[in-house]
């Protein structure tokens, strides 16, 4: 959904949320295997011709509605914040490449994304 819309681009906003219920007719543990938690999420994203920069939040719950053998897993969160801005190209539609490049990476190795992985990983006193 488009929240604003402006000469040097646009904001839109996503929703999300999604589960997963299933059911089986038999005695004793009922549950089936690798069954996702129930999970939620919002998005922003800032779209213009040289930028597109989003910030995603997921929410994921607890599961504890196991099968035999398998292990319940703790709600997460999950945020992330890409962005990234597209290459120049030639009338012909080939990449332009700079005339003048400084870099450290050999020139064989793409140069498109950019990736960052912080992870928090807070103590959790109930198990201690």
């Amino acid at each position: 959904m488009t929240v604003a819309e402006w000469s040097a681009g646009s904001l839109q906003f996503g929703a999300f949320f999604d589960w997963v219920s299933p059911q089986l007719d038999v005695s004793g543990n009922d549950n089936l295997p690798l069954i996702p938690p129930d999970r939620a999420g919002v998005s922003l994203e800032f779209t213009s011709d040289r930028l597109r920069a989003n910030v995603d939040y997921v929410r994921a719950s607890e599961q504890d509605d196991v099968a035999e053998f398998e292990l319940p897993s703790d709600s997460y969160d999950d945020l992330r914040a890409p962005f990234g801005w597209p290459q120049r190209r030639s009338s012909r539609g080939d990449v332009l490449q700079p005339k003048r490049r400084l870099s450290v990476l050999p020139p064989h190795l793409p140069r498109r994304q950019l990736h960052l992985d912080l992870r928090c990983h807070p103590s959790n006193p109930r198990r201690q």
